[in-house]
């Protein structure tokens, strides 16, 4: 939660990985966040276990951004000296120069006007599973922006599906709406395939009026608008309430796709005053008005860690 923290945070991740080897992690550094890590977790059941470790055994509070996969930007070729600490790659094709860099971090993805296209990882997914949970599973799939490779029946009673499917798309709650909907009877197989370009867009969370960095994330831009109201209507039951109602939006490149109003908790500045004094409780009302309105210009809405976690479950 604080910048401080970070000796203590590396300390305690050392120590964590001695005893959980399905942990991985590298050193990743953010403009809002400071310090900090990228870690690989298996699921989403793993990242609460290691949440909680960190609590028990550390008496440490640790944030959980949303997760993210390597995206391929193309930008101009004149803006190639400004992205000179990523990983870049310089071809020519047809006469042509190309320029991709390689980022994992939304903070990282260069201005509307600074790219020309976005590439994001495919994975090729293979699962098995029993023949009467073969619908639901295609469902799930089709859902996830799935491109359908073959179909096998390994015997009587077991297929195997075999599908490409965004990475992005993968690792959020893929796996768990695939045991619920299988009856936790079919197994998972992925492996990187290649790069794919698509539509793809920023999306910011704002809360109000300032951005939160840690939930920014890469999307499709048909699913924009509708991964933005699911996240601020979740945001609503997460964020602690205040004296003044909060606003709770997403937005692409700036443009509000969707929005929510956290209203504000009700204090009884009148309840004090006795008798029939009417100006006496206007004068109250509009003094508390006036106050609220000074507080929402400098107060600072902090998000506790467990929203961090709410909102990647789902």
């Amino acid at each position: 939660m604080s910048s401080d923290e970070y000796p203590a945070l590396q300390d305690a991740m050392e120590k964590l990985m001695l005893n959980d080897s399905a942990l991985t992690k590298e050193s990743e550094s953010s403009p809002a966040l400071w310090q900090g890590y990228r870690c690989g977790f298996l699921w989403l059941l793993h990242l609460d276990i290691v949440k909680e470790r960190f609590f028990r055994e550390f008496n440490m509070d640790v944030i959980m951004t949303s997760p993210q996969v390597t995206y391929k930007i193309e930008i101009y070729w004149d803006k190639q000296s400004e992205y000179s600490r990523f990983k870049t790659e310089v071809f020519e094709k047809q006469w042509k120069k190309y320029t991709y860099v390689y980022i994992s971090n939304p903070e990282d993805l260069p201005e509307q006007e600074k790219y020309q296209s976005i590439e994001e990882p495919i994975a090729k997914i293979e699962i098995i599973t029993p023949s009467e949970y073969v619908w639901n599973l295609m469902q799930l799939s089709q859902e996830r922006r799935w491109v359908f490779v073959n179909q096998q029946f390994i015997d009587t009673s077991r297929v195997m599906l075999t599908y490409e499917l965004p990475m992005n798309e993968l690792i959020w709650d893929f796996y768990d709406e695939m045991k619920s909907l299988s009856s936790w009877y079919a197994s998972l197989n992925y492996t990187f395939f290649k790069y794919k370009k698509d539509d793809l867009v920023k999306l910011d969370l704002l809360i109000a009026w300032e951005r939160v960095s840690a939930l920014s994330l890469i999307c499709h831009n048909k699913q924009a608008r509708y991964i933005g109201w699911k996240v601020v209507k979740k945001l609503k039951k997460v964020v602690p309430r205040a004296l003044f109602s909060i606003a709770i939006q997403a937005s692409v490149w700036w443009q509000v796709v969707a929005r929510e109003t956290l209203s504000a908790m009700r204090k009884d500045v009148t309840a004090k005053l006795y008798g029939w004094d009417i100006s006496r409780k206007k004068k109250l009302l509009q003094k508390q008005k006036k106050g609220k309105k000074r507080m929402k210009q400098f107060w600072k809405v902090s998000l506790p860690s467990e929203a961090f976690v709410n909102l990647l479950k789902k």
